[in-house]
């Protein structure tokens, strides 16, 4: 899911060992899909849960990520380059909440012990993962290290907002306001 910039969060039931940790029927409320895998061998009152998830299209076996694409849509798609990592997260402020995208460079040359820099990308967010209107968002910042806040071309498109990036060295975020 990380490397296909699914957004997901992981969900733990617990046993013995962990009691505090059980996924309830408010747990699968919180979510618009579990995911679990193929071989997950679930106590019978887990097991009724997930059942009943099923049933409600809320669960899922995994099979792989063009199956989760095919429920959920792309909620993050990157074009112009590959192996960066996109995380959306909102962040709550006095004056109003934005949102924040981290993007993390994933090209690390080993041999070298360096990073390969991305050149500019689009990063497109769906409706799902701005949590309104694309067009709501009228400015971008990125900051990068060693940089100084520069402004980036957004814009509202049919599949949610798109963010022009002009390239990536290790990492940077993008406020969107």
């Amino acid at each position: 899911l990380a490397d296909a910039n699914v957004p997901f969060a992981v969900v733990v039931h617990g046993d013995d060992w962990l009691p505090g940790y059980r996924i309830t029927k408010e747990t699968l409320e919180r979510y618009r899909l579990l995911v679990v895998p193929g071989d997950l061998q679930p106590d019978s009152e887990l097991a009724a849960l997930l059942q009943a998830g099923k049933e409600e299209a809320r669960v899922v076996v995994w099979s792989g990520v063009a199956a989760i694409h095919a429920r959920l849509g792309e909620p993050v798609r990157i074009q112009g380059t590959d192996r960066v990592l996109v995380v959306p997260r909102v962040c709550v402020r006095e004056d109003g909440s934005t949102l924040a995208v981290h993007l993390l460079n994933r090209a690390y040359r080993k041999e070298d012990d360096r990073m390969e820099p991305r050149p500019p990308f689009q990063v497109t967010l769906s409706p799902d993962v701005l949590g309104r209107p694309a067009d709501a968002f009228r400015k971008a910042t990125l900051y990068a290290p060693r940089a100084e806040p520069a402004a980036v071309s957004v814009q509202a498109v049919e599949q949610g907002l798109r963010i022009d990036v002009p390239g990536l060295d290790f990492w940077s975020i993008v406020e969107l306001q």
